[in-house]
Order: C-alpha cells, then structure tokens, then sequence
C-alpha cells in the first residue's frame, strides 16, 4: 500500500476537512496495530526460514503505514492552521460608514 498522497488544495476542493485527514491518519495508526497483533500468532507457528521473510514483509508494510500515518497527520494540521488562519481573517471584517 502506498501513500496516496493529495494536496491540500484537492483536500479542501473534496470537501474534506482536516478532522476527516486526521481521522485517514487514525485509521493507518490502527492498522499498525491490527498487524502488529495478528502477526503474533502467526509467527509462533512458522518455521525461522518462513519468518524471516514474513518478518521483512510486516516491516515493510508497517513502515507503510506509518508513512501514510505521518502525511495524513501533516496535512490535517496545515489544513487546521489554513482554517484558523481565514477564521482569523473572517472575524476582522471592518465595515466602514461614508
């Protein structure tokens, strides 16, 4: 599984908000967690050749996972940052009277 990595500019033109980026990175997070558990079990069973291979395999996709984890996190905060920041913006709307 690869990172499918998206702007800022496509997560904000889907709609997407950065609760739902951050809720993409919770979401790698747990499948960390989900292989890390499963893989316990099976481990056990194999054989030292099998588990070397199945060991590099489960790094592998963990480091995946973590990657994924790390950029959705990073574009959650800088969406966060843009929406405070026009908030900011927004609420110093002066009207002038003539």
């Amino acid at each position: 599984m690869a990172v499918t990595a998206i702007s800022i500019d496509e997560a904000f033109a889907q709609g997407s908000s950065w609760s739902q980026m951050l809720s993409v990175a919770k979401f790698h997070k747990g499948q960390i967690d989900q292989k890390l558990k499963s893989s316990r079990d099976a481990l056990a069973k194999m054989p030292d050749w099998k588990s070397r291979k199945f060991k590099q395999e489960l790094d592998a996709s963990i480091r995946k996972h973590h990657e994924s984890a790390d950029y959705f996190e990073d574009l959650a905060g800088r969406m966060k940052a843009i929406e405070q920041e026009s908030d900011a913006v927004s609420s110093k709307v002066v009207t002038y009277e003539g």
